[in-house]
């Protein structure tokens, strides 16, 4: 279940964030649910990707050695 926050800032920092999501094709409010998720410890599929990638690198490094 999704909940709503108020998030208070200046009109000018909002509006370049806004044009910044834009620009990236998402939405301000998308990159505040990232920012939120990665803040709180939840773990993304791309974070979680190259987890993996590092630990397989790592176990080749010591396959190699």
């Amino acid at each position: 279940m999704q909940e709503d926050i108020t998030v208070s800032a200046k009109g000018a920092l909002i509006e370049k964030a806004r044009a910044r999501a834009e620009a990236w094709g998402t939405t301000l409010e998308d990159e505040l649910q990232r920012w939120l998720e990665s803040y709180a410890g939840e773990e993304t599929e791309a974070q979680a990707w190259m987890a993996q990638q590092l630990e397989t690198m790592e176990k080749l490094r010591h396959m190699s050695a």
